[in-house]
């Protein structure tokens, strides 16, 4: 029921787009692994039933293109090369928290999304494709994908974004989202919330929103806005700042269910589960009997029923 819930609040987000005619819709993943595919394919998969003309620009191409022939796929020359180099998302998440640097690779992602802006705006097949594409709608990944912008005012088009997790720290400001960090801990800290904030994390938690704010206003889209004068000859190209501010929904993969029941405004809709079928086989062979067992060893030791086992 939540997925086609999700689905039907996301198909008809895109209803001011044109009731005759489909739209092109522009997905703009470029600083993303191929995870993030995954938590928005169903989403690009059903506008293209719908009738839309749908391009994915990411920086790695879909692994399986015969499964959805009908979905352009866009990755340039020049970030594919990187990618098979050095790269930059050739990260375990896992082993990164234990060994205590996930929040060094978190400081990192500003950079990151330099890097590939420049690496996107100087490929020469970008600017090949950008002058022969016509877009009506561009979904832009939330994870410093703000090179995206380029392309919303090159084309004079609305635009969405799509966070692949809960609310990053710089959401809040650009869209008056109300940080809760009285009781909410930081995505990136990972406080144990479980037993109250202290006043060490809760002091920690609101400072860290305001300096990822100052880091991203003051060095990051400055940088990155210059790129795209330079790269793209956009001279007339509005602050980003503003420009994302007139954001026509924000999708966050998330849910109250999963997590935290934050304050978000109207326009930010979670869309937690989406990526989860029902088309898959719940009921695979021998699942049934592990689970069975497991349930009955349960029963036993929590109601202390030896004589039953």
């Amino acid at each position: 029921m939540l997925t086609m819930a999700v689905f039907r609040t996301v198909i008809s987000s895109c209803i001011f787009l044109s009731i005759v005619d489909g739209a092109r819709i522009l997905f703009f993943f470029g600083l993303s692994t191929y995870s993030h595919r995954i938590l928005v394919w169903p989403l690009v998969q059903e506008l293209t039933k719908r009738g839309h003309e749908v391009t994915y620009f990411s920086s790695s191409p879909n692994r399986n293109p015969k499964s959805d022939p009908k979905v352009g796929d866009f990755v340039p020359s020049a970030v594919t090369e990187f990618y098979k180099g050095e790269g930059i998302m050739n990260l375990n998440l896992l082993h990164s928290r234990l060994d205590g640097v996930l929040v060094e690779k978190w400081n990192e992602m500003p950079g990151f999304g330099e890097v590939l802006c420049e690496l996107i705006l100087k490929s020469p097949d970008t600017k090949e494709w950008a002058d022969k594409s016509r877009f009506d709608l561009i979904f832009i990944d939330a994870l410093f994908n703000d090179c995206g912008f380029a392309f919303v005012h090159k084309f004079k088009t609305k635009h969405i974004l799509f966070g692949t997790t809960t609310i990053f720290p710089w959401n809040y400001d650009p869209f008056g989202i109300l940080p809760e960090t009285s009781w909410i801990p930081d995505v990136i800290y990972h406080f144990p919330a479980e037993r109250g904030m202290s006043f060490l994390y809760r002091l920690i938690s609101t400072l860290e929103n305001l300096r990822w704010h100052f880091v991203r206003q003051n060095y990051y889209l400055p940088r990155i806005e210059e790129l795209i004068k330079t790269e793209l000859g956009m001279t007339d190209l509005p602050p980003i700042s503003e420009m994302e501010k007139n954001v026509s929904f924000f999708f966050i993969n998330t849910h109250f269910s999963e997590e935290y029941a934050r304050a978000i405004p109207p326009f930010v809709i979670p869309v937690g589960g989406m990526h989860i079928t029902l088309d898959v086989d719940t009921n695979p062979a021998g699942i049934s009997d592990v689970m069975n067992t497991l349930m009955k060893l349960f029963f036993c030791f929590s109601l202390k029923m030896r004589s039953s086992c």
